[in-house]
């Protein structure tokens, strides 16, 4: 699904996205879970996405950007409810990771 994604010093730690951009999401429930796909970033950032609430069709992806592990204040959070949409803030995400990675 991100295989054209560059996650530049990102290793995949989790990916059970199994999601078919060609489907209706209605037509996927099963896969609309809270686990979905992890990366982490030199053992300090995570980039974590799920959908909540789980299995509900109204509910949306959500996003995260996870610093040292610290759940409780995560460094980025974004919600949306397409798959392109989720790619741009995954993109965005890695880009933020990157530049504090940097300085």
């Amino acid at each position: 699904m991100f295989n054209k994604i560059n996650f530049q010093s990102g290793n995949i730690v989790y990916n059970d996205f199994q999601i078919d951009p060609k489907l209706p999401l209605k037509k996927q429930i099963d896969n609309l879970k809270e686990d979905m796909f992890q990366v982490e970033f030199l053992n300090k950032y995570l980039i974590d996405i799920g959908w909540y609430p789980c299995t509900d069709i109204n509910g949306m992806f959500i996003i995260y950007i996870i610093k040292e592990y610290n759940w409780e204040e995560p460094l980025y959070k974004e919600n949306c409810r397409s798959i392109e949409e989720l790619k741009q803030h995954l993109v965005t995400c890695i880009d933020i990771i990157e530049i504090q990675l940097n300085t």
